[in-house]
């Protein structure tokens, strides 16, 4: 599981939010992902729409965003990966969330999501160094 969470910057302007971490990595067997909106007064609300994938997730197989059972005005959204990635490169994938802050006018956040293979890697194994992963 994947957390994504949006939370206004730290000593900034009140409109001036951002998503951590930026760019996420999905992987063949980790699939899913939430987003969180982290906000002390509970007066920040998803957009509508509230998170909008490039077309390439739809066709590739990623879900919808979509709410899940949560408190405040603003529940976790969830949404499901487009599937293991058959290449040997990352596929990138592009989104923008839009939140409603009181005060402010309408704010998005681009942010990436990247699919990685994880299929084919070896791990070189020294066996004299005492942290690395053992066979």
């Amino acid at each position: 599981m994947n957390h994504i969470v949006i939370q206004h910057r730290p000593h900034s302007d009140p409109c001036d939010w951002i998503v951590v971490p930026v760019n996420a990595n999905i992987f063949r067997n980790d699939q899913d992902i939430q987003w969180h909106i982290i906000d002390p007064s509970g007066t920040v609300t998803w957009g509508s729409p509230a998170i909008v994938f490039d077309t390439q997730w739809t066709l590739d197989g990623g879900s919808t965003p979509a709410p899940m059972p949560g408190p405040g005005p603003a529940p976790p959204l969830s949404a499901t990966g487009p599937g293991p990635n058959p290449g040997k490169t990352p596929v990138v994938y592009s989104y923008t969330i839009f939140i409603n802050v009181p005060g402010c006018s309408a704010d998005s956040v681009k942010v990436q999501f990247k699919v990685k293979v994880e299929h084919g890697h070896t791990i070189a194994i020294d066996p004299d160094v005492w942290n690395q992963p053992q066979p």
